[in-house]
């Protein structure tokens, strides 16, 4: 019983090691998180009806496309010449055809090149068979790049069209929010959030809105909401500021469909002795199955320390990249991984914490069996017998409740270890490192735990045998989250260690440095069947293609850094609730899947919810 207690302190430590030596989030990633105190008060521009009211009031499509012309023109002498060039480039690439033109300016925007996605999006939406859709993507690179006055016109139109379209509302009420305009901005979000109540984006500006209010309680609720639709860094803020100990499980799970890694049911522990006449074969039983974990164990050791030891090599290079001023990139889902990664541990920890408990109960109660049995002691063989029966009886029924409630740990976590220690890893080698502790970790414990009273008939001597045990393979698992989205010009790829938002074949994006920009959800997937590539997982249903309305969110945060994706909540209710409204897509869009953009708002070190972007100076 010792050995347990040790066992189930030394796990305690190891997690404490794990925090130390494993990747944690770098102190640069928290404080971009949390740049502003975390009692700021967001500072929206001052409101400007003057500005509202020169805004042209758009009846009529020509009257939009006479508007949006407008703009094209301004930004073609506004944008450097180069750039203009690489745009007209890209137009003939694509023989100047709406739907394409509009694909590629998201790709362009993504691929932080805004001068050309403006471009591009207007040059889309000047055409007569320009979507709806592109004029909503118009009206949300307006709202990311600062030009939310010049999208009110555009939006406004769109809202008469489509009154029941949550994106739509959304950027409308975006837009509002970024010229100061409050009232209306809240109007238009909160018949968003009617329609889709967990909307990120519509609740994130909210909760900022409520806040500069001073209705914190309101603003909290709105930033939950907004957490339980996507994952930005922002709202976690915002709600652990309240909240400092909040379990982002509670927000996230809705769209996680963790998968099984280790199926732990191949190494249940053997049945328990009951009576003496059972001790001599489960002898050999548990033999073979201690010497079976035992192997396995012996085998995966060195692997961990081989991936250990490369995941050294590479934090160390990653520390002296960073000591030489390299731009350091964290893997896609690192930050909220974190913060998922330190709730399970201290769940774990507790749950270990109770676990010395139960085995000091155990202790205890094994030891008054032991004592009940001397009692009833008799010189008689048949005597004998009949007390070591009831003593194994007794003793059965106490260690599978012992056993049981070990199990039901080690069950609840291994699985979610395995999952989160791929998102939490800057390498393939780390996780691999984490998977062969957190598996050596649970089959120590098994082993551990499979223990039975092994007593023969009292007069007769027992034959220790062995019977091996059946040794079941195990397979590093692969990334549960890998996959490419075609759109109709580029497409979106996805995995544990990279998010790549790229152009298509020969379109080449002219990079803009200093892109700071706004946060926003991608809804992908619109308009036609979504073919899915690779492994889905992670937050999909296991099929290899998605049927139209069933749409796919991607989260981004300012600087066009993925924030979190999953299958949208009311993908598959009904036809008037998807999304988007499939009239806002053109009959003739090209092969691939359109994707329609919710812009949002970002709040700057200053607590200001204009920080500096990248289409200001245009207009």
């Amino acid at each position: 019983m010792e050995d347990q207690l040790v066992m189930l302190k030394n796990q305690l430590s190891m997690i404490s090691k794990i925090t130390k030596t494993v990747s944690t989030i770098p102190t640069k990633t928290i404080q971009e998180i949390s740049d502003n105190s975390d009692n700021d008060i967001p500072k929206f521009p001052k409101f400007n009806p003057a500005g509202i009211e020169s805004l042209p009031k758009i009846s009529s499509k020509a009257a939009l496309t006479s508007y949006i012309t407008e703009l094209h023109n301004r930004f073609l002498k506004k944008i450097d010449p180069a750039l203009v060039a690489s745009f007209k480039q890209i137009q003939t690439q694509l023989e100047n055809d709406p739907e394409k033109m509009a694909s590629a300016a998201l790709s362009a925007w993504y691929s932080q090149a805004p001068s050309q996605s403006i471009l591009l999006i207007t040059k889309a939406a000047m055409q007569p068979k320009a979507s709806d859709l592109t004029m909503n993507n118009l009206g949300a690179i307006l709202n990311m790049g600062g030009l939310e006055l010049r999208a009110i016109p555009i939006l406004n139109y769109l809202v008469t069209q489509y009154p029941n379209n949550s994106m739509v509302l959304n950027n409308l009420g975006q837009a509002y929010a970024g010229v100061g305009d409050l009232n209306n901005a809240m109007m238009y979000l909160a018949r968003c959030i009617q329609i889709e109540p967990n909307h990120p984006q519509a609740n994130n500006t909210a909760g900022q809105i409520e806040l500069s209010r001073g209705n914190t309680g309101a603003a909290i609720q709105h930033f939950k909401n907004s957490l339980n639709g996507a994952f930005t860094p922002e709202a976690d803020r915002r709600v652990r500021f309240v909240e400092p100990e909040m379990d982002i499980m509670d927000y996230i799970k809705s769209h996680i469909h963790m998968p099984e890694y280790f199926n732990e049911d191949k190494y249940n522990v053997p049945q328990q002795c009951q009576n003496v006449n059972e001790a001599e074969s489960l002898t050999a039983v548990y033999n073979g199955y201690k010497d079976m974990v035992g192997n396995i164990i012996s085998r995966f050791y060195p692997l961990k320390n081989e991936y250990a030891d490369k995941t050294k090599e590479h934090m160390m290079q990653r520390a002296k990249d960073a000591l030489a001023v390299k731009k350091l990139s964290n893997p896609p889902f690192y930050v909220q991984a974190g913060y998922a990664w330190d709730a399970l541990q201290k769940k774990y920890k507790k749950d270990l914490e109770w676990l010395l408990q139960v085995d000091k109960d155990f202790k205890i109660r094994k030891q008054q069996a032991y004592e009940r049995l001397d009692n009833s002691r008799r010189p008689d063989c048949a005597g004998q017998t009949a007390a070591v029966n009831a003593y194994l009886s007794e003793m059965a029924d106490i260690t599978k409740a012992w056993q049981r409630k070990h199990i039901v740990i080690n069950k609840k976590y291994i699985n979610q270890f395995i999952y989160w220690s791929f998102l939490f890893s800057f390498s393939s080698d780390e996780f691999k490192m984490k998977y062969y502790i957190w598996v050596i970790n649970y089959l120590e414990e098994m082993r551990q735990i499979a223990r039975t009273e092994l007593w023969g008939p009292p007069c007769k001597e027992i034959n220790q045998g062995t019977t091996p045990a059946a040794e079941i393979p195990l397979e590093e698992p692969k990334c549960p989250i890998d996959f490419e989205l075609k759109l109709i010009v580029g497409k979106i790829a996805l995995n544990c260690q990279h998010f790549v938002f790229s152009g298509g074949e020969g379109i080449k994006f002219k990079y803009e440095k200093n892109f700071p920009s706004k946060q926003s959800t991608l809804t992908v997937g619109i308009g036609g069947t979504l073919e899915l590539g690779g492994n889905v997982g992670g937050g999909f249903a296991a099929s290899t293609s998605v049927d139209l309305g069933e749409a796919i969110f991607l989260t981004l945060d300012g600087n066009g850094n993925f924030a979190d994706f999953g299958m949208s909540a009311q993908a598959s209710v009904s036809a008037e609730v998807t999304l988007v409204s499939q009239q806002l897509i053109s009959a003739n869009a090209g092969t691939g899947c359109s994707a329609g953009v919710n812009s949002g708002l970002t709040v700057s070190g200053n607590a200001s919810v204009t920080p500096p972007a990248p289409l200001q100076g245009l207009y």
